[in-house]
C-alpha cells in the first residue's frame, strides 16, 4: 500500500544516503548491496523525485546501456524499474528545458540537474551527503533552498580548512590534558607492544604506517593483532583483506585470545575446556567493534567503505591487506607495479588523513628480499 510522508522519511530515507549517493552515483556494483532498502516508493514521492536527477546526470555519463546492464546485473525488484525510468524520464524532460533558461538568466541559478552533478560530484564528503538527505527530506522545495543548504556547506568545508595557531594549539593541549585525566601512557592508539608504543607514542590520527616484509614473516598477524588490540580497547576498527577470507581472520582473531593455535581448531584437536574457551572468546569478540571487509577490490571500494564505517561507528584505526591486491584508480587490471602501488599508497594517506583515523597498514610483500 502506498506510504504515507511521515513513513517513506523513517523507514526509508534513512537509507538515502547509501544507497543513492554512494552506491548508484559511485559506483554500480553497489546496487548489489543495497536492492533490499531501494524501493518504487524512493522515486514515485515527492521526497524521492529528488532521486531522479541524479540517476540522470549518471546515465549521461556512463551511458544508458551500461546502465541499465548494472542493474539488471545487480537483479533489483521487476517492480522498482518502471518507476525509476518513469521518474527519469519525467524529472529529466521537465529539467531540461528548465536548465537552459536558468542558465540564461544567471540570477536564478543553476537548475536541479545541476544541483544532483554537484551533490554526485561530493559524495564522498559527509557535509554533502548530510546536505543531501536534508534536502530529500524536504521534498526539495526549490532551487533557493537548495542554493542555501549548499552554500552553508561549502562555507563549513572551506572554514574546517582554516584553522588559527592558536586554535591548533588549544587543541593539542586539549588531547594532552585527556589522555592524562584518563591515565593513558600515550596519545594515540596502542599496538599491544609496549616497547614499541614507547617510541611511536601510539598509532596518531591521520598517520601512516606501512608493514613490508617477504612472505611469511608475519605481517598479516601484525597489523591484524593492531586491530584486535584496538577493538579491545573499545576502539572501533576494521580490516581490510584479500589475502584471506573472513573466517580465516576469525580463527586468527580466536587464537589471538586463547593462544589455540590456527591448526588446532582445523583440525578439531580441541579438549573441552579449549572448546569452552573458544566459545568465550566468540561471544567478546561480538562485542567487540571490530569490522572485517574481504571484498573490496578497488581503492574505490576501501574509500566508499570506510566512509561508510566512520560515519555509522566511528572507526578510527583501518589495515589493508595488501598493497598489490588492490586496483589503483586508474588501473584496468589487477597490475601490481610499482606505479600502482605508489598511487595506492597515496590514495590510502589521503583517506587517513581526510578522516582523521590510524591506517595500520597497508601491508606490502617483498617476494626475494
Amino acid at each position: 500500500s502506498p506510504l504515507t510522508q511521515s513513513e517513506i522519511r523513517n523507514a526509508q530515507l534513512s537509507g538515502l544516503e547509501a544507497a543513492i549517493v554512494g552506491a548508484i552515483c559511485a559506483n554500480p556494483r553497489r546496487f548489489r548491496e543495497v536492492r533490499d532498502i531501494v524501493r518504487p516508493e524512493m522515486f514515485t514521492s515527492p521526497e524521492g523525485r529528488v532521486i531522479a536527477p541524479i540517476l540522470w546526470g549518471y546515465i549521461t555519463q556512463v551511458g544508458v546501456e551500461q546502465y541499465s546492464r548494472a542493474v539488471f546485473d545487480a537483479k533489483l525488484p521487476a517492480e522498482l524499474l518502471p518507476a525509476v525510468y518513469s521518474a527519469m524520464n519525467i524529472q529529466a524532460r521537465n529539467e531540461l528545458g528548465g536548465l537552459l533558461r536558468d542558465r540564461s538568466t544567471e540570477s536564478q541559478g543553476p537548475g536541479l540537474i545541476d544541483a544532483a552533478e554537484l551533490l554526485a560530484a561530493n559524495w564522498q564528503d559527509s557535509e554533502y551527503r548530510s546536505a543531501f538527505e536534508a534536502l530529500a527530506m524536504a521534498g526539495f522545495s526549490g532551487w533557493q533552498e537548495a542554493d542555501q543548504v549548499l552554500s552553508d556547506v561549502k562555507a563549513r568545508i572551506v572554514g574546517r580548512a582554516i584553522t588559527t595557531p592558536g586554535d591548533a594549539l588549544d587543541a593539542l593541549m586539549q588531547e594532552i590534558f585527556d589522555g592524562l585525566a584518563g591515565l593513558k601512557k600515550y596519545t594515540g592508539i596502542s599496538s599491544g607492544i609496549p616497547a614499541l608504543d614507547a617510541i611511536t607514542g601510539g598509532w596518531q590520527p591521520g598517520q601512516q604506517i606501512v608493514i613490508g616484509g617477504r612472505p611469511g614473516m608475519g605481517k598479516t598477524r601484525f597489523a591484524f593483532a593492531n586491530c584486535l588490540e584496538a577493538a579491545r580497547a573499545g576502539i572501533p576498527a576494521v580490516y581490510y583483506t584479500k589475502e584471506m577470507k573472513r573466517r580465516a581472520m576469525y580463527r586468527l582473531a580466536f587464537a589471538w585470545m586463547t593462544k589455540i593455535t590456527v591448526m588446532q581448531m582445523k583440525n578439531l584437536d580441541l579438549s573441552v575446556d579449549e572448546a569452552d574457551r573458544l566459545a568465550a572468546a566468540r561471544d567478546q569478540l561480538k562485542t567487540w567493534p571490530l569490522y572485517i571487509v574481504d571484498d573490496a577490490v578497488t581503492i574505490e571500494d576501501v574509500s566508499y567503505s570506510l566512509l561508510d564505517f566512520k560515519d555509522r561507528h566511528g572507526v578510527q584505526l583501518f589495515a589493508v591487506d595488501y598493497i598489490q591486491q588492490l586496483r589503483g584508480r586508474n588501473a584496468k587490471s589487477d597490475n601490481r607495479n610499482n606505479e600502482i602501488a605508489a598511487d595506492i599508497q597515496s590514495a590510502l594517506k589521503e583517506l587517513a588523513l581526510e578522516n582523521s583515523v590510524r591506517r595500520a597498514g597497508p601491508i606490502s610483500n617483498f617476494p626475494g628480499r
